[in-house]
């Protein structure tokens, strides 16, 4: 997704988000230091007074976002500051103000975005884990098995000054790459370029029939699923299968379409990937782990104060 704006205007809007990260007045109660999530990652908060359902997403945008017909009911007002959000194609325009949000302790001035369409399909709004006021936020993903192992990333911000959300990164072939994780799709997701550069250096091939994939604000983009022949190493996940927006920012013609027939000397072969546009051009690589990469994972926590990302798992996909 593609965010539009002056960098003067995401500079106010990330210092008037961070204000929330203080530390709770003494007034208030205090907030525990972690937050532990399970069945839906549903937390309740009040927005000017009236209480608000929000999903927390791991891959979430950096500003609490809310449905409009919330935004209507609490007679929200525009503030100085609206946004253009390119999802594929699609144009997605909103607006924001700063608002009192009281996650249990004592309301804080927060900025509040809303858009012209949903952004959540099960609650009131979304929110990122780095937008609440905890040390750890915690998703409980199933049981804990014997013999786990703790895996831990480092946390990184993607987006002009953080504004991308949370995640890590790597350095496949010495390229930094940012990397998410997601709990609302089961699938691996690439942007168009960034498959072609994976089609190109990782020897991908699509391996299947083209499909729509949710992508943000309920709006579906056409995919096709690329299967890498020499897998993409994160930590020690190892992503082979991997889910292209192929019309998205480019397009990847370029990827080899592995189950089409192939005659002799036809450019259909692993090793003779063709990539759309210039091979020098800097690429912002970018992938999306979903919920299939962690299957045999029980919890993914978020550490604020050591900075880093800490997955447990059985075994790794």
């Amino acid at each position: 997704m593609r965010y539009i704006a002056k960098a003067l205007v995401l500079t106010l809007l990330l210092s008037a988000s961070s204000s929330v990260l203080a530390a709770p007045s003494k007034a208030g109660p205090k907030l525990p230091e972690e937050l532990i999530l399970s069945d839906g990652n549903i937390i309740e908060v009040t927005i000017n007074g009236r209480s608000t359902r929000l999903e927390v997403r791991p891959d979430g945008m950096g500003i609490l976002t809310i449905n409009p017909p919330v935004a209507a009911e609490l007679a929200l007002k525009p503030g100085m500051f609206g946004f253009r959000n390119y999802v594929g194609s699609e144009l997605v325009t909103g607006n924001s103000a700063v608002h009192k949000v009281d996650f249990g302790s004592k309301p804080e001035s927060m900025r509040v975005a809303w858009a012209n369409r949903n952004v959540s399909s099960v609650a009131d709004g979304v929110i990122s884990p780095a937008s609440m006021p905890y040390k750890r936020v915690i998703f409980q993903l199933r049981s804990a098995k014997a013999g786990e192992k703790i895996h831990r990333f480092p946390l990184y911000k993607t987006g002009f000054l953080g504004r991308g959300g949370i995640g890590t990164a790597i350095k496949p072939l010495d390229q930094k790459m940012s990397v998410a994780f997601s709990l609302h799709r089961d699938e691996n997701m690439v942007s168009a370029p960034t498959g072609n550069w994976l089609a190109e250096n990782f020897m991908g091939a699509f391996t299947g029939v083209p499909r729509s994939m949710l992508v943000y604000y309920g709006i579906e983009r056409p995919s096709r699923p690329m299967t890498l022949k020499q897998p993409l190493a994160v930590g020690d996940f190892s992503l082979s299968e991997i889910a292209v927006r192929a019309r998205d920012y480019g397009n990847a013609d370029g990827i080899v379409d592995a189950t089409a027939p192939v005659a002799d000397d036809a450019a259909g072969d692993w090793d003779e990937i063709v990539v759309i546009g210039k091979k020098k051009r800097d690429v912002d690589l970018r992938v999306t782990i979903g919920r299939s990469a962690l299957q045999d994972c029980s919890a993914l926590t978020y550490d604020f104060d050591k900075d880093e990302i800490r997955l447990s798992c059985a075994g790794m996909t």
